[in-house]
């Protein structure tokens, strides 16, 4: 979760930024062995923040996400102590971001500070409630031990940019091997490969509807009494094991209307309702400055 620091009105500790001549707040994580927890220690220099947050007016944010399965989880900190917090590895999978932040508790008013930059001389500040003091560092985990619902995607998906430059068809998905193959042309391969960071876009253009497609097929075997017809995939596997902690199970994919567990509605649940992040993620991609 990277959040603008152009949006907010009010002044932010931040490095990259000079609301601030002197003081910085910054972090360092160190991710434990077997991947099952990771150790936090924030370290903050601004007196005036460090007051606000000694009252309860303040605290610091501590936020973990996983953009592969969209698992999202904030810790709220009173204490700039070194704290461990739980990884929970059967929702985790390839790159998950930690991110650092000071956020008002509740609504702060009369804020001053002497590390404040001139333009703020003599101004007395109010922070909203959940609004940001300070942006820390944000770094980025590998996460090799995630459980099998959590598989990155080069275990479920393989993007393949074969298609020729030309050809009227520029996008097939093939199930019927141990990973969904998704056949595009160079370029949207390529696109796929300089976007690799934005995930939420990458899955909804390209790996949602490969997933949709498959689990369709799927669908229409089970209808027709071919429960087994692709059982024997990786993917299929891995999907499987995915719903059944959800109560569903892939044998019970259908193509009949009104019923539970149709393609569209799996697809979604099994990349936990990419949509809205997916639309955040374009959001960003066209804020991006041109290169050039």
């Amino acid at each position: 979760m990277k959040l603008n620091k152009g949006l907010c009105a009010n002044p932010i500790l931040c490095e990259q930024d000079n609301d601030y001549v002197d003081g910085f707040f910054t972090a360092s994580f160190d991710l434990a062995e077997d991947e099952a927890s990771l150790s936090v220690s924030l370290q903050l220099e601004e007196p005036a923040i460090e007051r606000r947050i000694a009252a309860g007016e303040a605290a610091y944010l501590v936020h973990v996400e996983c953009p592969l399965t969209s698992y999202r989880k904030k810790y709220l900190l009173g204490s700039k102590e070194c704290v461990t917090l739980p990884l929970p590895l059967s929702d985790l999978g390839g790159d998950v971001e930690v991110s650092t932040y000071i956020v008002a508790s509740q609504t702060i008013e009369g804020f001053t500070s002497n590390g404040l930059n001139a333009d703020y001389a003599g101004l007395s500040l109010t922070y909203p409630k959940g609004s940001l003091l300070a942006i820390g560092p944000i770094d980025t985990l590998e996460i090799q031990h995630g459980g099998s619902g959590a598989q990155t995607l080069p275990e479920i998906f393989e993007i393949c940019g074969d298609i020729p430059a030309g050809d009227k068809k520029t996008y097939w998905v093939d199930s019927t091997s141990d990973t969904i193959k998704i056949h595009v042309t160079p370029r949207i391969r390529t696109f796929y490969a300089d976007h690799a960071a934005q995930k939420a876009l990458t899955n909804q253009l390209l790996v949602l509807p490969a997933a949709t497609e498959a689990l369709t097929a799927v669908a229409i075997a089970n209808d027709h009494g071919d429960e087994d017809w692709y059982s024997d995939a990786t993917w299929y596997k891995i999907f499987d094991e995915t719903l059944r902690r959800s109560g569903l199970a892939m044998t019970e994919l259908t193509m009949k209307p009104g019923k539970k567990g149709t393609a569209a509605q799996v697809a979604q649940m099994l990349f936990r309702q990419p949509l809205p992040r997916a639309i955040d993620a374009l959001s960003e991609l066209v804020d991006e400055p041109a290169d050039n």
